[in-house]
């Protein structure tokens, strides 16, 4: 679960996000609307302990995410950012096996491999295992939990 108690982030005297709070439990699945310039993207960078907040507080798993060590924190949550600079000609595969990097110990093995594959498939993505990252819709251009 993550918590988003009484949050508020500024930048110089401009008010990005004022006391807001919110509550996603495990397992759901939560849509973020707004305008432009309505904070979407700024509260999603402080969940992902991004961004220096100016007031509140945000938990996981009942715990302040400024107290999580960044290893322990990678092996908790993902974030995929809709931007992305990877031109590397890894294919999808590959991309999906980072996510992995926080549990491997040297080579990835059977298991993350099957991880990898059961994830893509959830995601109805498998098919484009083999597919290079940078030639995917969305991975390099403007076009996410």
């Amino acid at each position: 679960m993550i918590e988003v108690k009484n949050v508020s982030i500024a930048v110089g005297a401009k008010k990005i996000l004022d006391d807001v709070s919110v509550e996603i439990k495990a397992g759901e699945v939560v849509v973020l609307l707004g305008a432009n310039g309505a904070g979407k993207s700024t509260l999603l960078k402080a969940m992902c302990g991004d961004v220096k907040l100016t007031g509140g507080e945000i938990y996981l798993e009942n715990r302040r995410l400024s107290e999580w060590d960044y290893h322990e924190l990678a092996r908790k949550r993902a974030v995929l950012s809709q931007h992305s600079t990877l031109n590397f000609p890894f294919t999808a595969r590959e991309v999906a096996l980072l996510g992995r990097n926080p549990h491997i110990r040297g080579r990835e093995s059977k298991k993350d491999l099957e991880i990898v594959r059961e994830a893509l498939q959830l995601v109805e993505a498998a098919h484009f295992a083999n597919q290079s990252f940078p030639t995917l819709s969305g991975a390099n251009n403007s076009a996410f939990i």
